[in-house]
């Protein structure tokens, strides 16, 4: 658990052992960093200990955080939902008896229907791949619709070219098969043959010591 960012030592009692508990069951660090960032400006915007708040000092904190940051529901929900996940930890510690975010209901959010890229857009985007990494990198993001955590995480043993399946290591650690299509294929066999790296990840920076993009 010596990974978790700290920004400060700031951080409420509480906090440092719920983001222990939430990487043991598999949490991804950019998750771990998001909850922190939530928890700490509640902590040290809501004046009361923590532990004594009732459910009106959550509503009100969420309206104050929508007026003075001009916040959507979607955003205002997200914080709702890692203060309902870290009060009903407290709740099973038993460090409080009642959740104060029992009563407060979720946030209703439109929510909008992403289009997919038009071949024109496709063909635009290749159009600015400088080079056969980048090329790689897009043809596999379009092909399996992989998000670029887990794009970044990939080892090049996880590809099976003879079915087209990549395994994939998404969030909560939890694997699944995504399909490569012929073009994805093509450009990561181009990039990987074009390598003078041993390194397993599938995709390494550019410059020694090729390391695995994003570290």
């Amino acid at each position: 658990c010596t990974d978790i960012v700290v920004y400060q030592d700031d951080l409420s009692c509480e906090i440092k052992p719920f983001l222990v508990c939430k990487k043991m069951k598999g949490l991804t660090q950019s998750t771990l960093v998001h909850y922190e960032r939530i928890l700490k400006h509640f902590t040290l915007n809501i004046n009361k200990d923590i532990k004594l708040l009732v459910s009106n000092d959550i509503r009100y904190y969420l309206l104050s955080y929508e007026k003075t940051h001009k916040v959507g529901n979607s955003t205002l929900d997200d914080k709702r939902r890692v203060l309902n996940s870290f009060y009903k930890w407290l709740v099973a510690e038993d460090i409080i008896i009642k959740s104060p975010m029992d009563r407060i209901d979720p946030i209703k959010c439109d929510k909008k229907l992403k289009e997919p890229l038009s071949v024109l857009e496709l063909e635009q985007i290749r159009g600015i791949c400088k080079t056969i990494r980048e090329t790689a990198i897009l043809e596999t993001l379009y092909s399996t619709g992989c998000r670029v955590s887990e794009l970044i995480s990939l080892n090049k043993s996880d590809i099976n070219y003879e079915t087209g399946r990549i395994k994939i290591l998404g969030k909560g650690n939890k694997e699944r098969y995504v399909f490569l299509n012929a073009k994805a294929q093509i450009a990561i066999k181009k990039y990987i043959f074009s390598r003078t790296d041993d390194n397993e990840a599938l995709f390494v920076a550019g410059k020694k010591p090729f390391n695995r993009l994003g570290k």
